[in-house]
Protein backbone atom coordinates (compact mmCIF):
# COMPACT_ATOMS: atom_id res chain seq x y z
CA UNK A 1 0.00 0.00 0.00
CA UNK A 2 1.37 3.73 -1.09
CA UNK A 3 2.49 5.27 2.58
CA UNK A 4 1.55 8.50 1.23
CA UNK A 5 -2.23 7.70 0.78
CA UNK A 6 -2.49 6.13 4.19
CA UNK A 7 -1.73 7.94 7.69
CA UNK A 8 -2.15 6.60 11.31
CA UNK A 9 -5.34 6.87 13.25
CA UNK A 10 -6.72 9.94 14.95
CA UNK A 11 -7.36 7.63 17.56
CA UNK A 12 -4.53 5.82 18.51
CA UNK A 13 -3.53 8.24 21.84
CA UNK A 14 -6.94 7.64 23.35
CA UNK A 15 -7.25 6.33 26.47
CA UNK A 16 -8.50 2.72 26.32
CA UNK A 17 -6.89 1.85 23.63
CA UNK A 18 -3.90 -0.72 23.83
CA UNK A 19 -1.72 1.53 22.04
CA UNK A 20 0.48 4.30 24.34
CA UNK A 21 -0.32 7.75 24.63
CA UNK A 22 0.89 9.54 22.10
CA UNK A 23 -0.20 13.29 23.04
CA UNK A 24 3.19 14.64 22.74
CA UNK A 25 3.38 16.65 25.95
CA UNK A 26 3.34 13.33 27.76
CA UNK A 27 5.06 10.64 24.91
CA UNK A 28 7.77 13.48 23.41
CA UNK A 29 10.77 11.31 22.61
CA UNK A 30 9.05 8.03 22.74
CA UNK A 31 8.26 7.01 18.51
CA UNK A 32 10.46 4.63 17.72
CA UNK A 33 9.89 2.54 20.46
CA UNK A 34 6.39 2.78 19.84
CA UNK A 35 7.14 1.99 15.90
CA UNK A 36 8.61 -1.35 16.85
CA UNK A 37 4.85 -2.51 17.08
CA UNK A 38 6.15 -3.94 21.26
CA UNK A 39 2.55 -2.26 22.25
CA UNK A 40 0.35 -4.03 19.71
CA UNK A 41 -0.15 -7.46 20.82
CA UNK A 42 -0.98 -9.52 17.70
CA UNK A 43 -3.13 -6.41 16.89
CA UNK A 44 -3.44 -6.10 12.91
CA UNK A 45 -0.81 -2.96 11.89
CA UNK A 46 -0.05 -0.58 9.33
CA UNK A 47 3.35 -0.51 7.91
CA UNK A 48 5.41 2.22 6.60
CA UNK A 49 8.37 1.83 4.72
CA UNK A 50 10.28 4.78 5.06
CA UNK A 51 14.33 6.09 4.95
CA UNK A 52 15.75 8.95 6.40
CA UNK A 53 19.07 10.96 5.76
CA UNK A 54 22.08 11.02 8.74
CA UNK A 55 25.22 12.79 8.58
CA UNK A 56 28.04 11.71 11.06
CA UNK A 57 31.74 12.24 11.42
CA UNK A 58 31.63 8.32 12.31
CA UNK A 59 33.74 6.72 9.22
CA UNK A 60 31.85 2.93 8.47
CA UNK A 61 32.15 0.95 5.36
CA UNK A 62 29.03 -1.26 5.64
CA UNK A 63 25.29 -1.17 6.79
CA UNK A 64 24.39 -1.76 10.51
CA UNK A 65 21.08 -3.79 10.82
CA UNK A 66 19.55 -3.38 14.18
CA UNK A 67 15.69 -3.93 15.33
CA UNK A 68 14.49 -0.29 14.42
CA UNK A 69 16.44 -0.18 11.14
CA UNK A 70 19.48 -0.42 9.12
CA UNK A 71 22.27 2.37 8.75
CA UNK A 72 23.79 2.34 5.88
CA UNK A 73 26.84 4.65 4.54
CA UNK A 74 26.30 6.41 1.21
CA UNK A 75 29.46 9.00 1.04
CA UNK A 76 32.61 7.85 3.15
CA UNK A 77 34.76 9.32 1.41
CA UNK A 78 33.70 13.08 2.13
CA UNK A 79 36.10 15.60 3.51
CA UNK A 80 33.47 17.36 5.98
CA UNK A 81 30.44 14.79 6.86
CA UNK A 82 29.60 11.21 6.19
CA UNK A 83 26.10 10.44 4.90
CA UNK A 84 24.34 7.72 5.98
CA UNK A 85 20.56 6.06 5.22
CA UNK A 86 18.49 5.15 7.45
CA UNK A 87 15.95 2.21 6.32
CA UNK A 88 12.99 1.35 8.84
CA UNK A 89 10.02 0.52 9.61
CA UNK A 90 6.73 2.82 11.22
CA UNK A 91 4.71 1.34 12.43
CA UNK A 92 0.96 1.72 13.82
CA UNK A 93 -2.25 -0.21 14.95
CA UNK A 94 -5.12 -1.08 12.43
CA UNK A 95 -8.10 -1.44 14.87
CA UNK A 96 -10.05 1.92 14.68
CA UNK A 97 -12.05 3.84 12.42
CA UNK A 98 -11.43 7.40 11.44
CA UNK A 99 -9.65 9.34 9.83
CA UNK A 100 -5.89 9.03 10.28
CA UNK A 101 -2.51 11.18 9.87
CA UNK A 102 1.24 9.20 9.42
CA UNK A 103 3.42 11.20 12.55
CA UNK A 104 6.64 10.32 13.82
CA UNK A 105 9.29 10.16 10.71
CA UNK A 106 11.45 12.90 12.10
CA UNK A 107 11.41 11.80 15.39
CA UNK A 108 12.40 8.27 14.28
CA UNK A 109 15.53 9.49 12.52
CA UNK A 110 16.84 11.92 15.17
CA UNK A 111 16.18 9.29 17.68
CA UNK A 112 18.13 6.95 16.07
CA UNK A 113 21.02 9.34 15.61
CA UNK A 114 20.81 9.55 19.50
CA UNK A 115 21.56 5.88 20.05
CA UNK A 116 24.05 6.42 17.76
CA UNK A 117 25.47 9.37 19.55
CA UNK A 118 25.94 7.36 22.78
CA UNK A 119 26.97 4.02 21.32
CA UNK A 120 29.49 4.99 19.05
CA UNK A 121 30.57 8.09 21.17
CA UNK A 122 30.47 10.14 17.56
CA UNK A 123 28.15 13.50 16.41
CA UNK A 124 24.90 12.63 13.99
CA UNK A 125 22.59 15.13 12.53
CA UNK A 126 19.84 15.82 9.89
CA UNK A 127 21.99 19.05 9.12
CA UNK A 128 25.01 18.23 6.95
CA UNK A 129 26.17 21.90 8.00
CA UNK A 130 26.27 21.06 11.89
CA UNK A 131 28.58 18.37 11.84
CA UNK A 132 31.20 20.36 9.95
CA UNK A 133 30.87 23.31 12.47
CA UNK A 134 30.30 21.05 15.46
CA UNK A 135 33.47 18.27 14.43
CA UNK A 136 36.23 21.03 13.75
CA UNK A 137 39.61 20.83 14.24
CA UNK A 138 40.69 24.08 14.85
CA UNK A 139 39.25 27.69 15.63
CA UNK A 140 37.28 29.50 12.76
CA UNK A 141 37.73 32.81 14.36
CA UNK A 142 39.41 34.96 17.36
CA UNK A 143 36.15 34.29 20.01
CA UNK A 144 35.51 30.52 18.89
CA UNK A 145 36.98 29.03 22.45
CA UNK A 146 35.38 25.52 22.79
CA UNK A 147 37.00 23.57 19.55
CA UNK A 148 34.67 20.07 20.16
CA UNK A 149 37.70 18.03 19.07
CA UNK A 150 39.23 19.22 22.11
CA UNK A 151 36.60 19.26 24.40
CA UNK A 152 34.31 16.88 23.65
CA UNK A 153 36.74 13.23 22.59
CA UNK A 154 35.66 11.44 20.35
CA UNK A 155 32.12 12.97 19.94
CA UNK A 156 33.03 15.95 18.15
CA UNK A 157 36.70 14.78 16.66
CA UNK A 158 36.46 15.79 12.68
CA UNK A 159 36.44 11.91 12.49
CA UNK A 160 35.08 9.10 14.52
CA UNK A 161 36.32 5.65 13.18
CA UNK A 162 34.67 2.27 14.79
CA UNK A 163 35.20 -1.66 14.80
CA UNK A 164 33.04 -4.32 13.94
CA UNK A 165 32.48 -5.03 17.41
CA UNK A 166 31.02 -1.87 18.13
CA UNK A 167 28.92 -2.07 15.06
CA UNK A 168 27.72 -5.82 16.69
CA UNK A 169 27.44 -3.88 19.67
CA UNK A 170 25.24 -1.05 18.44
CA UNK A 171 22.01 -4.05 17.42
CA UNK A 172 22.37 -5.24 21.00
CA UNK A 173 22.20 -1.92 22.32
CA UNK A 174 19.03 -0.63 20.75
CA UNK A 175 17.32 -3.86 20.91
CA UNK A 176 17.76 -3.62 24.93
CA UNK A 177 16.76 0.55 24.71
CA UNK A 178 13.39 -0.94 22.97
CA UNK A 179 13.02 -3.61 25.60
CA UNK A 180 13.07 -1.20 27.94
CA UNK A 181 9.42 -0.73 30.01
CA UNK A 182 8.13 2.60 28.72
CA UNK A 183 9.06 5.15 31.62
CA UNK A 184 12.60 4.06 31.32
CA UNK A 185 12.62 3.94 27.37
CA UNK A 186 11.04 8.21 28.12
CA UNK A 187 13.52 8.37 30.59
CA UNK A 188 16.52 7.26 28.59
CA UNK A 189 15.15 9.55 25.19
CA UNK A 190 15.14 12.37 27.98
CA UNK A 191 18.71 11.75 28.64
CA UNK A 192 19.84 11.51 25.11
CA UNK A 193 18.20 14.84 23.95
CA UNK A 194 19.77 16.78 26.31
CA UNK A 195 23.36 15.47 26.11
CA UNK A 196 22.82 15.75 21.95
CA UNK A 197 21.76 19.63 22.81
CA UNK A 198 24.57 19.94 25.32
CA UNK A 199 26.76 18.58 22.38
CA UNK A 200 25.71 21.56 20.15
CA UNK A 201 25.80 24.61 22.78
CA UNK A 202 29.25 23.80 23.66
CA UNK A 203 30.75 25.53 20.98
CA UNK A 204 28.65 28.91 21.90
CA UNK A 205 28.27 28.16 26.27
CA UNK A 206 30.78 25.97 28.09
CA UNK A 207 29.14 26.62 31.10
CA UNK A 208 25.29 25.89 29.78
CA UNK A 209 26.70 22.75 28.40
CA UNK A 210 28.24 21.23 31.52
CA UNK A 211 25.08 22.03 33.26
CA UNK A 212 23.04 20.38 30.71
CA UNK A 213 25.41 17.02 31.23
CA UNK A 214 24.28 17.12 35.48
CA UNK A 215 21.44 17.97 34.63
CA UNK A 216 20.81 15.19 32.24
CA UNK A 217 21.98 12.59 34.99
CA UNK A 218 20.74 14.06 37.74
CA UNK A 219 16.69 13.76 36.14
CA UNK A 220 17.95 9.78 35.24
CA UNK A 221 18.60 9.89 38.82
CA UNK A 222 14.66 11.10 40.12
CA UNK A 223 13.13 8.52 41.94
CA UNK A 224 15.67 5.75 41.64
CA UNK A 225 16.81 4.90 45.63
CA UNK A 226 15.89 5.81 48.68
CA UNK A 227 18.34 8.06 50.24
CA UNK A 228 18.87 8.64 54.46
CA UNK A 229 21.12 11.94 54.47
CA UNK A 230 23.93 11.41 57.00
CA UNK A 231 25.67 14.36 58.66
CA UNK A 232 28.88 13.36 57.03
CA UNK A 233 26.92 14.49 53.97
CA UNK A 234 26.86 17.75 54.75
CA UNK A 235 28.75 20.67 52.76
CA UNK A 236 32.20 20.07 54.99
CA UNK A 237 32.80 23.31 54.88
CA UNK A 238 29.59 24.23 56.33
CA UNK A 239 30.12 21.65 58.72
CA UNK A 240 33.40 22.59 59.79
CA UNK A 241 31.80 25.73 61.36
CA UNK A 242 28.77 24.17 62.30
CA UNK A 243 30.30 21.70 64.28
CA UNK A 244 31.96 23.57 67.02
CA UNK A 245 28.53 25.28 67.60
CA UNK A 246 26.32 22.41 67.51
CA UNK A 247 28.26 19.99 70.02
CA UNK A 248 28.13 23.31 72.83
CA UNK A 249 24.28 22.69 72.57
CA UNK A 250 22.77 19.40 74.66
CA UNK A 251 22.09 16.85 72.94
CA UNK A 252 18.76 16.22 72.13
CA UNK A 253 18.99 20.22 70.32
CA UNK A 254 22.14 19.48 68.62
CA UNK A 255 20.57 16.58 67.05
CA UNK A 256 17.40 18.57 66.25
CA UNK A 257 19.44 21.10 64.30
CA UNK A 258 21.56 18.75 62.52
CA UNK A 259 18.32 16.24 61.48
CA UNK A 260 16.85 19.88 60.71
CA UNK A 261 19.48 20.83 58.19
CA UNK A 262 19.71 17.40 56.74
CA UNK A 263 16.03 17.76 56.03
CA UNK A 264 17.31 19.96 52.94
CA UNK A 265 15.54 18.80 49.92
CA UNK A 266 18.83 20.13 47.95
CA UNK A 267 20.84 17.75 50.27
CA UNK A 268 18.88 14.94 49.68
CA UNK A 269 18.62 15.67 45.73
CA UNK A 270 22.63 15.73 45.95
CA UNK A 271 23.14 12.51 47.44
CA UNK A 272 20.53 10.81 45.37
CA UNK A 273 22.75 12.27 42.54
CA UNK A 274 25.94 10.84 43.59
CA UNK A 275 24.79 7.41 44.83
CA UNK A 276 23.41 6.84 41.00
CA UNK A 277 26.04 7.82 39.26
CA UNK A 278 28.32 5.69 41.53
CA UNK A 279 26.29 2.83 41.39
CA UNK A 280 26.17 2.28 37.65
CA UNK A 281 30.09 3.05 37.12
CA UNK A 282 31.67 -0.61 36.81
CA UNK A 283 35.49 -1.49 37.87
CA UNK A 284 35.87 -1.52 34.16
CA UNK A 285 35.24 1.83 34.03
CA UNK A 286 38.34 3.07 36.28
CA UNK A 287 39.92 0.18 34.37
CA UNK A 288 39.91 -1.18 30.46
CA UNK A 289 37.74 1.25 29.28
CA UNK A 290 40.14 4.30 31.48
CA UNK A 291 42.76 3.17 28.99
CA UNK A 292 44.18 5.86 26.42
CA UNK A 293 42.27 8.41 28.40
CA UNK A 294 44.56 11.76 29.57
CA UNK A 295 44.22 11.73 33.33
CA UNK A 296 41.10 9.15 34.36
CA UNK A 297 39.43 10.06 37.15
CA UNK A 298 39.90 7.66 40.38
CA UNK A 299 37.85 5.89 42.34
CA UNK A 300 39.33 7.72 45.44
CA UNK A 301 38.22 10.98 43.80
CA UNK A 302 35.26 10.39 42.17
CA UNK A 303 32.54 11.69 44.86
CA UNK A 304 34.18 14.84 45.58
CA UNK A 305 34.08 15.56 41.58
CA UNK A 306 30.88 14.98 41.41
CA UNK A 307 29.99 17.15 44.37
CA UNK A 308 31.73 19.93 42.32
CA UNK A 309 29.94 19.35 39.49
CA UNK A 310 26.95 19.77 41.20
CA UNK A 311 27.49 22.45 42.79
CA UNK A 312 28.90 24.11 39.61
CA UNK A 313 25.42 23.18 37.60
CA UNK A 314 23.50 24.76 40.47
CA UNK A 315 25.95 27.92 40.69
CA UNK A 316 24.84 28.66 37.18
CA UNK A 317 21.34 27.55 37.36
CA UNK A 318 20.51 29.81 40.23
CA UNK A 319 23.38 33.03 39.77
CA UNK A 320 24.86 32.70 36.35
CA UNK A 321 28.29 31.45 37.80
CA UNK A 322 30.53 30.40 35.34
CA UNK A 323 32.93 27.34 36.15
CA UNK A 324 36.09 27.94 37.14
CA UNK A 325 38.25 29.64 34.76
CA UNK A 326 40.75 26.75 34.31
CA UNK A 327 37.77 24.25 32.93
CA UNK A 328 38.03 26.51 29.61
CA UNK A 329 41.17 25.81 28.59
CA UNK A 330 42.08 23.97 25.80
CA UNK A 331 45.15 22.13 27.35
CA UNK A 332 43.15 21.07 30.67
CA UNK A 333 40.09 20.42 29.02
CA UNK A 334 41.66 17.38 27.11
CA UNK A 335 42.10 15.81 30.45
CA UNK A 336 39.00 13.92 32.42
CA UNK A 337 39.62 15.86 35.71
CA UNK A 338 41.79 18.28 37.05
CA UNK A 339 42.91 19.61 40.80
CA UNK A 340 42.36 23.09 41.49
CA UNK A 341 43.56 23.86 45.69
CA UNK A 342 43.64 20.31 46.39
CA UNK A 343 39.55 19.84 44.84
CA UNK A 344 38.90 17.32 41.53
CA UNK A 345 37.23 19.14 38.44
CA UNK A 346 35.90 17.12 35.88
CA UNK A 347 36.30 18.48 32.60
CA UNK A 348 33.56 18.57 29.87
CA UNK A 349 35.25 15.45 28.64
CA UNK A 350 35.16 13.63 31.82
CA UNK A 351 31.76 14.85 32.22
CA UNK A 352 31.09 13.05 28.95
CA UNK A 353 32.40 9.30 29.60
CA UNK A 354 31.01 9.35 33.28
CA UNK A 355 27.45 10.30 31.00
CA UNK A 356 28.22 7.28 28.80
CA UNK A 357 29.06 5.00 31.05
CA UNK A 358 26.02 5.49 33.38
CA UNK A 359 23.23 5.43 30.82
CA UNK A 360 25.02 2.42 29.28
CA UNK A 361 24.62 0.65 32.48
CA UNK A 362 21.25 1.57 33.52
CA UNK A 363 20.08 0.44 30.12
CA UNK A 364 22.24 -2.83 30.37
CA UNK A 365 20.79 -3.41 34.29
CA UNK A 366 16.79 -2.43 33.62
CA UNK A 367 14.20 -5.06 32.98
CA UNK A 368 13.50 -6.22 29.36
CA UNK A 369 10.18 -6.65 27.97
CA UNK A 370 9.30 -8.20 24.01
CA UNK A 371 5.47 -6.56 24.71
CA UNK A 372 3.91 -3.67 27.12
CA UNK A 373 0.41 -3.01 27.29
Amino acid sequence: MNSSNVAYKANVGKRGNRGPNLDRSEEEGGVLQIASGKFFGDGERWEFEAKGILYSNMRWVGPIETRAGTLEPVDTAGSEAFSYVLSYVNRMEKDAAGPVVRVGDEEIVEQFGWLGMVWFGASFDGDKQGIVVNCREKRIHAGDEYVGSRFAKPYLLPERRITEEDARGFARFVDRVIGLPRDDYLAVMSFLRTMAHALTVLRHNLDLAYSMLVYALEALSKGRGGYLARWEDYDPEVRKRLDPILDGLEGETSDAVRAALLNSAHLKLQQQFLDFVVSHLSDAFYEREAEGVDRPVRPSELDRALKNAYRARSDYVHVLKPLIHQLRSQGIAEAEVFVWENKPYLTFNGLLRVARAVLLDFVDTRPYLEEEE
